[in-house]
C-alpha cells in the first residue's frame, strides 16, 4: 500500500483569494441595487471564509492522507476513513491532478457516492506526485510500494 500525504496548497489559497477578490470587485462596480450587492457580498464572504478554512486544514472535510492499494483506496480526514475504489483521473498535468473516487458499494456511508479530489503541484511531495501521475497514466506498469 502506498501512502500519499496531502498538504495544504498555497496555490489553491492564491486561486481562492483571487477568484473571490475578482467577484467582489465586479459586484462593487456592477450597477445593481444596493441590497442585492450587499446580499451577494455577504454570500461571497461566507463561502470564501468556509472554503479557505477548509484549505487551511481547519475543516474535518479536508482529506489529509490517501492510502493507495490495488483494489481499494482509503481517504483519511479528521472525521475518519472512507474506503473508495481506485480513482478515475479527470485531469492530469504537472500543475494539477483532479481525481474522481467512487465510494465502495459495501461501505455504510450516507451522502454522495462520488468524491472529487483536486491536488495542486504543492499538495504532494515531488516523489509522491511523480508516483501518482505515473500510476494514473500507466496503471498496469506501476506496482504500489509496500
Amino acid at each position: 500500500m502506498f501512502v500519499l500525504d496531502i498538504l495544504s496548497s498555497r496555490v489553491a489559497l492564491v486561486v481562492l483569494y483571487a477568484v473571490h477578490g475578482m467577484v467582489v470587485l465586479v459586484l462593487c462596480v456592477a450597477e445593481l441595487p444596493v441590497w442585492l450587492v450587499a446580499g451577494f457580498l455577504v454570500v461571497m464572504l461566507l463561502t470564501g471564509k468556509r472554503r479557505i478554512s477548509e484549505e487551511l486544514a481547519v475543516s474535518p472535510r479536508r482529506f489529509w492522507r490517501c492510502l493507495a492499494g490495488e483494489t481499494r483506496w482509503h481517504l483519511e480526514n479528521a472525521a475518519g476513513r472512507v474506503t473508495v475504489l481506485p480513482p478515475r483521473p479527470i485531469f492530469i498535468s504537472e500543475l494539477l491532478i483532479v481525481l474522481e473516487f467512487r465510494i465502495c458499494p459495501d461501505a455504510q456511508i450516507e451522502g454522495p457516492n462520488k468524491l472529487c479530489l483536486c491536488l495542486f503541484f504543492d499538495s504532494l511531495s515531488p516523489s509522491q506526485s511523480s508516483w501518482l501521475r505515473c500510476f494514473l497514466r500507466f496503471p498496469d506498469q506501476v506496482v504500489p510500494e509496500s
